[in-house]
Protein backbone atom coordinates (compact mmCIF):
# COMPACT_ATOMS: atom_id res chain seq x y z
CA UNK A 1 0.00 0.00 0.00
CA UNK A 2 1.34 3.07 -1.02
CA UNK A 3 2.51 5.85 1.56
CA UNK A 4 -0.09 8.11 1.00
CA UNK A 5 -2.94 5.42 1.13
CA UNK A 6 -1.54 4.38 4.22
CA UNK A 7 -1.35 7.78 5.86
CA UNK A 8 -5.08 8.99 4.48
CA UNK A 9 -6.15 5.85 5.74
CA UNK A 10 -5.11 6.53 9.41
CA UNK A 11 -6.47 9.92 9.05
CA UNK A 12 -10.02 8.42 7.86
CA UNK A 13 -10.18 5.88 11.02
CA UNK A 14 -8.85 9.17 13.50
CA UNK A 15 -11.72 10.76 12.91
CA UNK A 16 -14.07 8.25 12.09
CA UNK A 17 -14.76 8.29 7.96
CA UNK A 18 -15.09 5.42 6.12
CA UNK A 19 -11.58 4.70 4.66
CA UNK A 20 -12.87 2.45 2.21
CA UNK A 21 -13.45 5.32 0.07
CA UNK A 22 -9.70 5.37 -0.42
CA UNK A 23 -10.41 2.51 -2.57
CA UNK A 24 -12.44 3.61 -5.06
CA UNK A 25 -11.83 3.37 -8.60
CA UNK A 26 -13.06 6.67 -9.13
CA UNK A 27 -9.69 7.60 -6.95
CA UNK A 28 -6.54 8.04 -8.55
CA UNK A 29 -3.04 8.89 -6.27
CA UNK A 30 -0.66 11.19 -7.61
CA UNK A 31 2.49 12.31 -6.01
CA UNK A 32 3.93 15.24 -7.27
CA UNK A 33 5.16 18.60 -6.31
CA UNK A 34 3.17 21.62 -7.60
CA UNK A 35 5.68 23.95 -7.73
CA UNK A 36 7.22 22.68 -10.28
CA UNK A 37 6.81 23.14 -14.07
CA UNK A 38 4.19 20.88 -15.38
CA UNK A 39 3.36 20.31 -11.64
CA UNK A 40 6.37 18.10 -11.41
CA UNK A 41 4.42 15.69 -13.88
CA UNK A 42 5.58 13.78 -16.87
CA UNK A 43 4.23 15.15 -20.08
CA UNK A 44 1.42 12.92 -20.81
CA UNK A 45 0.17 12.67 -17.76
CA UNK A 46 -0.46 16.64 -17.12
CA UNK A 47 -1.75 16.27 -20.65
CA UNK A 48 -4.32 13.78 -19.91
CA UNK A 49 -5.79 15.79 -16.84
CA UNK A 50 -5.71 19.31 -18.55
CA UNK A 51 -7.80 17.46 -21.04
CA UNK A 52 -10.13 16.17 -18.57
CA UNK A 53 -10.28 18.09 -15.29
CA UNK A 54 -13.53 19.94 -14.86
CA UNK A 55 -13.02 21.40 -11.03
CA UNK A 56 -10.06 22.08 -9.22
CA UNK A 57 -9.88 22.31 -5.28
CA UNK A 58 -6.70 23.77 -4.16
CA UNK A 59 -6.68 22.87 -0.89
CA UNK A 60 -2.28 21.81 0.28
CA UNK A 61 -0.65 24.81 2.31
CA UNK A 62 2.34 24.69 4.91
CA UNK A 63 0.32 25.86 8.41
CA UNK A 64 2.99 27.68 10.02
CA UNK A 65 2.38 31.23 11.69
CA UNK A 66 5.91 31.77 12.56
CA UNK A 67 7.08 32.06 8.78
CA UNK A 68 7.83 34.96 6.90
CA UNK A 69 5.98 35.70 3.56
CA UNK A 70 9.16 34.52 1.44
CA UNK A 71 8.46 30.85 2.71
CA UNK A 72 5.64 30.55 1.07
CA UNK A 73 6.77 31.50 -2.32
CA UNK A 74 6.83 27.59 -3.07
CA UNK A 75 2.95 27.44 -2.30
CA UNK A 76 1.98 30.40 -4.45
CA UNK A 77 4.09 29.14 -7.51
CA UNK A 78 2.12 26.25 -7.03
CA UNK A 79 -0.50 27.99 -7.34
CA UNK A 80 0.11 30.01 -10.15
CA UNK A 81 1.04 26.38 -12.45
CA UNK A 82 -2.71 25.17 -11.03
CA UNK A 83 -4.18 28.19 -12.30
CA UNK A 84 -2.19 27.99 -15.62
CA UNK A 85 -3.16 24.59 -15.91
CA UNK A 86 -6.85 25.31 -15.59
CA UNK A 87 -6.35 27.90 -18.51
CA UNK A 88 -4.67 25.82 -21.05
CA UNK A 89 -8.20 23.77 -20.77
CA UNK A 90 -9.49 23.05 -23.98
CA UNK A 91 -12.77 22.57 -22.56
CA UNK A 92 -15.34 25.00 -22.64
CA UNK A 93 -16.07 26.90 -19.56
CA UNK A 94 -12.46 26.41 -18.17
CA UNK A 95 -12.17 24.37 -15.05
CA UNK A 96 -13.56 25.77 -12.09
CA UNK A 97 -11.17 26.90 -9.16
CA UNK A 98 -11.60 26.32 -5.54
CA UNK A 99 -9.13 27.66 -3.51
CA UNK A 100 -8.70 27.05 0.21
CA UNK A 101 -7.64 30.44 1.37
CA UNK A 102 -8.18 32.00 5.55
CA UNK A 103 -9.89 34.24 7.59
CA UNK A 104 -5.68 35.39 7.62
CA UNK A 105 -5.68 36.99 4.77
CA UNK A 106 -7.87 39.75 6.68
CA UNK A 107 -5.49 39.50 9.60
CA UNK A 108 -5.18 43.50 9.29
CA UNK A 109 -8.53 44.93 8.94
CA UNK A 110 -10.32 48.10 10.58
CA UNK A 111 -12.66 46.06 12.99
CA UNK A 112 -14.35 49.59 12.53
CA UNK A 113 -15.63 49.33 9.18
CA UNK A 114 -17.48 46.33 10.50
CA UNK A 115 -17.47 42.54 9.45
CA UNK A 116 -15.42 41.78 6.80
CA UNK A 117 -16.78 41.42 3.42
CA UNK A 118 -17.25 38.65 0.99
CA UNK A 119 -15.26 41.21 -2.34
CA UNK A 120 -11.92 41.16 -3.50
CA UNK A 121 -9.77 43.65 -1.14
CA UNK A 122 -7.69 45.73 -3.65
CA UNK A 123 -5.56 47.12 -0.34
CA UNK A 124 -3.24 44.82 0.28
CA UNK A 125 -3.07 46.67 3.79
CA UNK A 126 -5.58 44.15 5.07
CA UNK A 127 -3.44 41.12 5.27
CA UNK A 128 -0.04 42.69 6.36
CA UNK A 129 1.25 40.63 9.25
CA UNK A 130 1.68 37.09 9.10
CA UNK A 131 3.46 35.44 6.27
CA UNK A 132 0.55 33.05 6.18
CA UNK A 133 -2.29 35.07 5.53
CA UNK A 134 -0.25 36.84 3.08
CA UNK A 135 0.68 34.36 1.11
CA UNK A 136 -3.26 33.33 1.03
CA UNK A 137 -3.86 36.93 0.08
CA UNK A 138 -1.86 36.90 -2.56
CA UNK A 139 -3.24 33.92 -4.14
CA UNK A 140 -6.56 35.27 -4.16
CA UNK A 141 -5.23 38.37 -6.09
CA UNK A 142 -3.61 36.35 -8.35
CA UNK A 143 -6.90 34.19 -9.02
CA UNK A 144 -9.00 37.26 -9.60
CA UNK A 145 -6.71 38.02 -12.76
CA UNK A 146 -7.48 35.04 -13.68
CA UNK A 147 -10.74 35.26 -15.31
CA UNK A 148 -11.18 31.50 -14.30
CA UNK A 149 -14.80 30.56 -12.59
CA UNK A 150 -13.18 30.69 -9.26
CA UNK A 151 -13.67 30.87 -5.91
CA UNK A 152 -11.29 32.29 -2.96
CA UNK A 153 -12.98 30.29 0.39
CA UNK A 154 -11.83 32.43 3.93
CA UNK A 155 -11.85 29.36 6.02
CA UNK A 156 -12.14 30.41 9.73
CA UNK A 157 -11.25 28.55 12.63
CA UNK A 158 -12.04 24.49 12.01
CA UNK A 159 -13.67 22.78 15.08
CA UNK A 160 -14.45 19.49 15.63
CA UNK A 161 -16.88 17.61 14.19
CA UNK A 162 -19.28 14.39 13.83
CA UNK A 163 -19.05 11.28 13.61
CA UNK A 164 -16.05 11.83 16.57
CA UNK A 165 -15.43 15.24 17.22
CA UNK A 166 -11.85 15.13 16.16
CA UNK A 167 -10.00 17.72 16.59
CA UNK A 168 -5.71 17.73 16.31
CA UNK A 169 -4.56 18.07 19.16
CA UNK A 170 -1.75 20.06 18.22
CA UNK A 171 -4.66 22.88 16.97
CA UNK A 172 -4.75 25.96 19.44
CA UNK A 173 -7.78 25.27 21.38
CA UNK A 174 -6.89 21.98 22.27
CA UNK A 175 -3.75 22.78 23.95
CA UNK A 176 -5.27 25.77 25.69
CA UNK A 177 -8.15 22.95 27.22
CA UNK A 178 -5.17 20.46 28.00
CA UNK A 179 -3.46 23.36 29.61
CA UNK A 180 -6.24 24.46 31.92
CA UNK A 181 -6.13 20.62 33.65
CA UNK A 182 -2.40 21.44 34.71
CA UNK A 183 -3.32 25.45 35.88
CA UNK A 184 -6.78 24.38 36.91
CA UNK A 185 -8.97 26.70 35.66
CA UNK A 186 -9.81 27.56 32.00
CA UNK A 187 -9.96 30.76 30.16
CA UNK A 188 -13.34 33.41 29.49
CA UNK A 189 -13.03 35.03 26.91
CA UNK A 190 -15.85 37.90 26.10
CA UNK A 191 -17.92 37.68 22.77
CA UNK A 192 -18.80 35.65 20.23
CA UNK A 193 -17.33 32.60 18.26
CA UNK A 194 -17.85 31.27 14.93
CA UNK A 195 -16.07 28.17 14.86
CA UNK A 196 -17.17 25.72 11.67
CA UNK A 197 -17.17 21.92 11.50
CA UNK A 198 -14.73 20.12 9.26
CA UNK A 199 -18.34 18.51 7.36
CA UNK A 200 -19.40 21.81 6.99
CA UNK A 201 -16.05 23.46 4.99
CA UNK A 202 -15.77 20.60 2.63
CA UNK A 203 -19.75 20.49 2.07
CA UNK A 204 -19.94 23.99 1.28
CA UNK A 205 -17.16 23.84 -1.31
CA UNK A 206 -19.00 21.28 -3.26
CA UNK A 207 -21.71 23.42 -3.25
CA UNK A 208 -20.50 26.36 -4.93
CA UNK A 209 -17.98 23.93 -6.86
CA UNK A 210 -20.93 22.14 -8.87
CA UNK A 211 -23.46 24.93 -8.59
CA UNK A 212 -25.55 25.88 -11.84
CA UNK A 213 -24.71 29.46 -10.81
CA UNK A 214 -20.97 31.12 -11.30
CA UNK A 215 -19.09 31.02 -8.18
CA UNK A 216 -18.24 34.21 -6.35
CA UNK A 217 -14.90 34.86 -6.22
CA UNK A 218 -15.26 35.62 -2.36
CA UNK A 219 -16.87 32.98 0.16
CA UNK A 220 -15.93 33.83 4.08
CA UNK A 221 -16.14 30.36 5.56
CA UNK A 222 -17.12 31.02 9.02
CA UNK A 223 -20.03 29.77 11.29
CA UNK A 224 -23.41 32.14 10.11
CA UNK A 225 -24.42 31.90 13.77
CA UNK A 226 -21.75 32.49 16.45
CA UNK A 227 -22.34 31.86 19.57
CA UNK A 228 -21.01 32.85 23.19
CA UNK A 229 -17.21 31.06 24.16
CA UNK A 230 -18.56 30.30 27.47
CA UNK A 231 -21.77 28.49 26.21
CA UNK A 232 -18.90 25.90 25.13
CA UNK A 233 -16.33 26.11 27.71
CA UNK A 234 -18.71 25.36 30.44
CA UNK A 235 -19.46 21.81 28.59
CA UNK A 236 -15.90 21.53 28.05
CA UNK A 237 -15.36 21.80 31.82
CA UNK A 238 -18.17 19.76 32.90
CA UNK A 239 -17.11 16.81 30.41
CA UNK A 240 -13.68 16.81 32.07
CA UNK A 241 -14.65 16.71 35.28
CA UNK A 242 -17.18 14.15 34.46
CA UNK A 243 -14.87 11.95 32.96
CA UNK A 244 -12.58 12.42 35.95
CA UNK A 245 -9.81 14.12 33.78
CA UNK A 246 -9.72 16.64 36.39
CA UNK A 247 -10.46 16.02 40.67
CA UNK A 248 -12.31 18.93 40.57
CA UNK A 249 -14.44 20.99 38.40
CA UNK A 250 -12.48 23.48 36.45
CA UNK A 251 -13.60 27.24 37.05
CA UNK A 252 -13.76 29.87 33.96
CA UNK A 253 -12.12 32.61 34.72
CA UNK A 254 -11.14 35.92 32.58
CA UNK A 255 -8.69 35.34 30.40
CA UNK A 256 -6.28 37.65 31.96
CA UNK A 257 -6.15 36.02 35.12
CA UNK A 258 -5.58 32.61 32.92
CA UNK A 259 -2.56 34.05 31.03
CA UNK A 260 -1.06 34.96 34.84
CA UNK A 261 -1.10 31.49 35.53
CA UNK A 262 0.68 30.56 32.49
CA UNK A 263 3.23 32.88 32.48
CA UNK A 264 3.81 31.74 36.34
CA UNK A 265 4.01 28.28 35.00
CA UNK A 266 6.40 29.32 32.01
CA UNK A 267 9.02 30.47 34.30
CA UNK A 268 11.76 28.26 34.31
CA UNK A 269 9.55 25.54 32.79
CA UNK A 270 11.09 22.16 32.26
CA UNK A 271 10.46 19.92 29.58
CA UNK A 272 7.97 18.03 31.52
CA UNK A 273 6.45 21.35 32.32
CA UNK A 274 6.01 21.91 28.99
CA UNK A 275 4.46 18.71 28.15
CA UNK A 276 1.76 18.70 30.93
CA UNK A 277 1.45 22.67 29.88
CA UNK A 278 2.04 23.21 25.71
CA UNK A 279 0.04 26.18 26.27
CA UNK A 280 3.78 27.80 27.23
CA UNK A 281 4.69 27.75 23.93
CA UNK A 282 1.94 29.68 22.83
CA UNK A 283 2.41 32.47 25.17
CA UNK A 284 2.75 35.40 22.38
CA UNK A 285 -0.09 34.44 20.90
CA UNK A 286 -2.38 34.16 24.11
CA UNK A 287 -0.93 37.34 25.14
CA UNK A 288 -2.39 39.06 21.85
CA UNK A 289 -5.63 37.59 22.39
CA UNK A 290 -5.93 38.45 25.60
CA UNK A 291 -5.20 42.14 25.43
CA UNK A 292 -8.10 42.25 22.89
CA UNK A 293 -10.06 40.45 25.01
CA UNK A 294 -9.34 42.90 28.11
CA UNK A 295 -10.36 46.22 25.29
CA UNK A 296 -13.64 44.39 24.53
CA UNK A 297 -14.59 44.02 28.18
CA UNK A 298 -13.07 48.00 28.79
CA UNK A 299 -15.50 48.76 26.09
CA UNK A 300 -18.54 47.12 27.48
CA UNK A 301 -19.72 45.56 24.07
CA UNK A 302 -20.12 42.18 22.46
CA UNK A 303 -17.98 41.63 19.90
CA UNK A 304 -18.81 39.65 17.26
CA UNK A 305 -16.03 37.68 18.05
CA UNK A 306 -13.92 36.34 21.08
CA UNK A 307 -10.91 37.58 21.64
CA UNK A 308 -10.82 39.79 19.20
CA UNK A 309 -10.45 37.85 15.96
CA UNK A 310 -11.71 39.69 12.55
CA UNK A 311 -15.36 38.97 12.30
CA UNK A 312 -16.84 38.02 8.75
CA UNK A 313 -19.63 38.63 6.87
CA UNK A 314 -21.42 35.37 5.72
CA UNK A 315 -23.86 36.69 3.56
CA UNK A 316 -22.89 35.60 0.31
CA UNK A 317 -22.02 31.95 1.91
CA UNK A 318 -24.88 31.26 2.94
CA UNK A 319 -27.19 32.75 -0.75
CA UNK A 320 -24.16 29.99 -2.44
CA UNK A 321 -24.62 27.79 0.08
CA UNK A 322 -27.08 25.28 1.60
CA UNK A 323 -24.91 23.79 4.26
CA UNK A 324 -24.16 27.22 5.07
CA UNK A 325 -27.23 28.63 5.10
CA UNK A 326 -28.66 25.80 7.16
CA UNK A 327 -25.98 25.08 9.71
CA UNK A 328 -26.91 24.57 13.10
CA UNK A 329 -25.05 26.31 15.79
CA UNK A 330 -22.68 24.60 17.66
CA UNK A 331 -23.79 22.93 21.05
CA UNK A 332 -22.98 21.45 24.70
CA UNK A 333 -23.00 18.17 22.52
CA UNK A 334 -20.57 19.35 20.36
CA UNK A 335 -18.23 20.27 23.05
CA UNK A 336 -18.85 17.15 25.12
CA UNK A 337 -17.29 15.23 21.88
CA UNK A 338 -14.55 17.19 21.69
CA UNK A 339 -13.51 16.07 25.23
CA UNK A 340 -14.13 12.40 24.36
CA UNK A 341 -12.27 12.41 21.25
CA UNK A 342 -9.14 14.64 23.04
CA UNK A 343 -9.61 11.91 25.44
CA UNK A 344 -9.67 8.95 23.58
CA UNK A 345 -6.39 9.86 21.71
CA UNK A 346 -5.02 10.30 25.18
CA UNK A 347 -4.36 14.16 25.30
CA UNK A 348 -4.86 14.60 28.71
CA UNK A 349 -2.42 11.69 29.27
Amino acid sequence: MPLIVRQGQSSFEDRGLDATLLQSEKLVYVETDTSHDDLGLDRELYQKICTSVTVIIHNAWRLDFNLALSSFEPHVRGTRNLIDLALSSPCHPKPRFMFTSSVSSAQSWDRAKGPFPEEVQYDAGVAVGLGYGASKYICERVLVNSKLLASSFRIGQVSGGPPRGAWSTTDWLPIIVKSSVSLGALPEAQGLVSWIPPHAVSNAILDVAFAEQEPPIAVNLVHPRPIAWKTLMQPVADAIFERKIASSPLPLVPLSEWLEKLESGAKGASEDTVKRIPAIKLLDFMRAITRADVAIRASGEMSLEAAGFTPLSTVVAQRVSPTVKELEPLSSADAEQWVNYWSAVGMFQ
